[in-house]
């Protein structure tokens, strides 16, 4: 297999690229793509789903059989990652604002904020399962504190907050390229993801150009 081969990735209606078979597997492993997601390259006469792609290791040496009435017609051209996306605007209040706010409300607007951030990701990645994560556990937390199961509660509100931003995590790097710290993530997930929410939108990347997948390293 020639490792200079590159690949176009179809999602929806858009395609991405070019990406080599390395750096194919890397955001595969990531989770950055999905497993509805196609790949494309010269030699292959159809998009193949991303895993097959990467178990047999590329396309197949010899390409298979073309249409002898369009024997030289290849899938259709990929698209530049220039190529303008619309992306709604995250929420953009500065991360300051949103420790201060909590501080002062007690911890009741770092809760509300969450959702904030959970429903703009929804928007953004329809599959993200954050949101439901947090409807579910945040009342579960509440409940489990006011029949005075702290311990519960704490480790409830911990897992529920931790697996929503790592989901959130994961939909804004696939979608704006953005490399956010596992650790954190982790530690200041609220205030983390809204520094690089504020960043995203005062740099451009809503509402304009933006990337969906990760640029190559």
């Amino acid at each position: 297999m020639d490792p200079a081969t590159v690949y176009t990735l179809a999602r929806g209606e858009h395609q991405y690229g070019p990406f080599t078979l390395e750096q194919l597997r890397q955001h595969y492993v990531q989770g950055s793509f999905q497993p509805t997601d196609t790949v494309w390259c010269p030699g292959m006469t159809t998009w193949s789903p991303v895993g097959e792609v990467l178990d047999s290791g590329g396309p197949p040496g010899v390409p298979p059989r073309l249409d002898p009435e369009t024997p030289n017609t290849p899938p259709p051209a990929p698209v530049s990652r220039s190529q303008d996306v619309e992306y709604p605007k995250p929420p953009s209040l500065h991360w300051a604002l949103v420790l201060l706010f909590t501080a002062l409300t007690f911890g009741i607007f770092g809760i509300v904020w969450m959702f904030v951030h959970a429903m703009w990701v929804r928007r953004i990645e329809p599959t993200t399962n954050a949101l439901l994560v947090l409807i579910v556990g945040i009342p579960l937390q509440i409940l489990l504190g006011l029949d005075g199961y702290e311990f519960f509660a704490a480790l409830v509100g911990g897992v529920a907050t931790t697996w929503a931003y790592f989901s959130m995590r994961s939909a804004v790097q696939a979608h704006f390229g953005v490399a956010l710290s596992g650790i954190m993530t982790f530690f200041f997930n609220v205030l983390y993801l809204q520094y690089h929410m504020t960043d995203i939108a005062e740099g451009g990347l809503a509402n304009g150009p933006g990337v969906q997948i990760p640029p190559p390293t």
